[in-house]
């Protein structure tokens, strides 16, 4: 049975991965076609094409600064706060790239996606982490099973917009994926208040350490050349323990240990 918490986070990243979608099959077959007014086969279909893909690098570009800002923006307000406006800006640019089809708006509006490209990326595992940290939850569920769903949802959500607004655009036309992409985000919005307050660990927003140790105590007795990783956004006093006192009993061949850290955000 998926607990509640966790069912919640699979929704929202069910719908922040439908709006990415929506954006990634078809907003470059939108632009051609409504703001260059063109048809598959004409010159200013394949202009509008590259003016498409022009707004999708910008897009790139929010991601990456936005990703980059992500840490400060979490500590200033919280996950929730986050997922919640990312959804309303994205729900604000799906819904007026119709009404204002033009060569500038179209491109400026393109760059929002890029809050929520950066947030279902990241976010949903460091909630999943801190959901884990539950002993009712993390005693019964393995953190890669959680992983795991989260995964099939942002597949499954693939699944659903290539079956239902393929059909869709030919009846309707391809002004339908804005305005499902507005809708869903304002679903996704509503969905984001429900997400779970989870006090986060001590280390969450610091720098993560990750030890690397190259010919684990066993594998080392043998010769062979086995491997262990850890990280210390799991490892207790107790792991800590377990770890030095590893490193301190004698091997018959030598092990090395690196030390690397890396950033959790």
């Amino acid at each position: 049975k998926i607990p509640g918490k966790i069912a919640v986070l699979m929704i929202m990243q069910f719908l922040s991965s439908s709006i990415m979608f929506c954006y990634f099959l078809y907003f470059t077959t939108f632009v051609a076609k409504v703001v260059f007014n063109a048809s598959p086969g004409d010159k200013d279909f394949t202009d509008g094409v590259r003016w498409g893909c022009i707004g999708m690098t910008l897009m790139s570009i929010t991601c990456i600064t936005f990703s980059l800002m992500l840490p400060s923006f979490i500590k200033k307000t919280s996950i929730k706060a986050v997922y919640f406006i990312s959804h309303i800006l994205a729900c604000a640019g799906f819904g007026l790239m119709p009404w204002f089809a033009n060569k500038v708006t179209v491109v400026l509006f393109s760059m929002l996606p890029g809050i929520i490209n950066s947030v279902y990326l990241v976010l949903p595992f460091i909630l999943l982490s801190q959901i884990h940290q539950i002993p009712e939850i993390k005693s019964e569920r393995g953190f890669a099973t959680d992983v795991a769903l989260l995964v099939c949802s942002t597949f499954f959500s693939q699944v659903v917009v290539n079956i239902f607004l393929g059909s869709v655009i030919e009846n309707v036309g391809i002004e339908v994926v804005m305005y499902t992409g507005s809708v869903v985000a304002f679903l996704g919005a509503l969905v984001s208040l429900s997400l779970p307050i989870i006090a986060p660990h001590q280390n969450i927003y610091k720098t993560a350490s990750t030890i690397s140790i190259i010919g684990s105590l066993k594998g080392a007795r043998r010769g062979g050349g086995a491997s262990l990783l850890m990280s210390s956004t799991s490892l207790n006093e107790e792991d800590w323990d377990a770890v030095e006192e590893m490193r301190s009993e004698p091997v018959r061949s030598p092990t090395k240990v690196r030390f690397s850290t890396r950033s959790l955000l």
